[in-house]
C-alpha cells in the first residue's frame, strides 16, 4: 500500500487535497530534476508533465478535474508554465515552481 502526500499550504489556500496532491506530486518531481541537475532553464529547475502521466498518478481523479487544478495552480502563481520542447507538435507543459522560495522562507519544506 503506497501513501499519498499533500502539500499543506496549498491545501490551505484551496482548502482542497486534491488540489494539494497534485501540486506535491509536480514538487517532487521538480525537486528529483533539482538533484539531479536536470533540466535548469531561465534560472530554474522544469518537469515535463504530460495529462496521461498525472491522470496515471492519480486514476480516481478526471482528467478534467486534473487539468482544472493545474490549471488554478499556474494562474495563482503555485506554478509556472511553459513550453520548453523541442518539437512543435508536443504539447506537453513543462512546469517549474512559484513560490518556492516563499515556502522556504516560512520554514515549509516544498
Amino acid at each position: 500500500m503506497s501513501t499519498i502526500q499533500a502539500n499543506y499550504e496549498v491545501a490551505l489556500y484551496y482548502k482542497c487535497l486534491t488540489t494539494a496532491a497534485i501540486f506535491q506530486k509536480i514538487a517532487e518531481d521538480i525537486k528529483r530534476a533539482r538533484d539531479g541537475g536536470e533540466d535548469f532553464i531561465d534560472g530554474r529547475y522544469w518537469v515535463i508533465c504530460s495529462m496521461e502521466y498525472l491522470c496515471a498518478s492519480f486514476p480516481w481523479i478526471a482528467e478534467r478535474t486534473i487539468r482544472y487544478k493545474v490549471d488554478k495552480l499556474v494562474a495563482d502563481g503555485f506554478l509556472a508554465a511553459a513550453h520548453h520542447n523541442h518539437t512543435p507538435f508536443d504539447r506537453r507543459r513543462w512546469f517549474a515552481l512559484e513560490k518556492e522560495e516563499a515556502m522556504q522562507q516560512r520554514g515549509r519544506e516544498v
